[in-house]
């Protein structure tokens, strides 16, 4: 499954199906992790790991997010944004979409997360599923690489990122995650699926 690239919205790849792509190998198995990414963070930083809210509150989607969380046009939803810091350097931006149907039941919970972790509320139930993951490589003119660089003091040509369906308390949320230049090595004895995923992997 592909999705057409607008100008603001990169082309999306359905993960572990689809053409092969060359990702560098620094990225590659953090974009394969199946695991909780917090948890990941936490691990390669030795525990030395913040998250900073930069934005929470209620927005229109993209069309993109509206079309994969099947969201009416005048529908609100609430947006986080926030980065997760490494070792005090930032190495993943992250955008949530909550649509505003799902914040009902133990969802509605996920407005009072401060600067506590998205992941480690999902993780901790084990009902919680994936129904989609899709990656991308974002270039300057795309919307999330804008807001996931916006404070760099370097931006890159180019990042890569993910974004995943969960169904978590019975309810869809969508969270995008794009990595950035300071993003640490992956920590051993991960679950990943590295060479599944239709991807190459590049020596960069």
């Amino acid at each position: 499954m592909i999705l057409p690239s607008t100008s603001r919205a990169p082309v999306w790849h359905t993960l572990f199906t689809g053409p092969q792509f060359v990702i560098p190998k620094l990225i590659h198995p953090w974009l394969t992790d199946m695991g909780s990414l917090t948890q990941a963070l936490i691990n390669s930083s030795r525990h030395d790991f913040q998250v900073r809210v930069h934005y929470q509150g209620w927005q229109a989607a993209t069309a993109s997010e509206r079309d994969l969380l099947q969201i009416p046009v005048r529908q609100r939803t609430l947006v986080r944004l926030v980065r997760l810091y490494t070792q005090q350097r930032p190495a993943v931006f992250a955008r949530t979409v909550i649509p505003q149907r799902s914040l009902v039941g133990r969802t509605r919970g996920l407005r009072q997360l401060g600067q506590q972790p998205l992941g480690a509320a999902l993780f901790a139930d084990p009902a919680t599923r994936r129904s989609l993951c899709q990656f991308a490589c974002f270039k300057p003119r795309h919307l999330l690489y804008q807001q996931a660089c916006r404070t760099l003091n370097i931006a890159p040509a180019s990042i890569w990122g993910r974004r995943t369906v969960y169904r978590y308390a019975g309810q869809h949320l969508l969270v995008n995650e794009l990595f950035l230049p300071d993003l640490p090595d992956y920590p051993t004895c991960r679950n990943h699926l590295a060479g599944t995923s239709g991807c190459q992997v590049s020596g960069n």
